[in-house]
């Protein structure tokens, strides 16, 4: 099984990262964890 999961600067993305370090645990599956920047316009 492989995983991925995006990860900003919210609670909700480390909570994800959280759930998916349980399911490894579990199951061995293969995480990959990607990570989301603000997109920024020059002026």
């Amino acid at each position: 099984m492989k995983i991925v999961v995006f990860v900003d600067d919210t609670k909700h993305s480390f909570d994800a990262v959280k759930i998916a370090a349980q399911i490894v645990k579990e199951t061995g599956a293969v995480v990959t964890i990607l990570g989301i920047a603000p997109r920024y316009r020059d002026s």
